[in-house]
């Protein structure tokens, strides 16, 4: 299963929408339409092995569960840095110039400084 830059976008937000100190949201709560429950439930993975939330990971008879506690600071730093249209724009459409595939680091690393380029009047 592909990486989609959009959903990740959108499901921090719903993450940062719903999470607070002492709740956890199961990953079977999480509807974002366009996507199916594999695609979310992948994507909640993704989150978590990059350090972007925090959440439980649990058997359950059905495969696999999420229970998802709260966006970590990184999450929220790459959040912020993507919320902005302009920034997400020019990530995706670097992305898609330059072949189409990053590594994670990378694109966190670019969105920041096309941010922090947008912040400083550049960009």
């Amino acid at each position: 299963m592909q990486r989609k830059l959009d959903l990740l976008k959108k499901l921090l937000e719903e993450i940062e929408i719903v999470s607070g100190p002492s709740t956890s949201i199961s990953s079977s709560k999480f509807e974002i339409e366009g996507y199916s429950y594999e695609q979310i439930d992948y994507h909640i993975e993704l989150c978590l092995d990059a350090g972007l939330i925090e959440a439980e990971k649990l058997a359950t008879k059905g495969g696999v569960t999420y229970y998802v506690k709260r966006l970590t600071w990184r999450g929220h730093e790459f959040l912020d840095n993507i919320r902005n249209d302009t920034v997400m724009k020019k990530v995706k459409k670097t992305i898609q110039e330059k072949g189409g595939s990053f590594a994670f680091e990378a694109i966190i690393e670019f969105a920041s400084a096309t941010a922090r380029g947008l912040l400083l009047g550049g960009a």
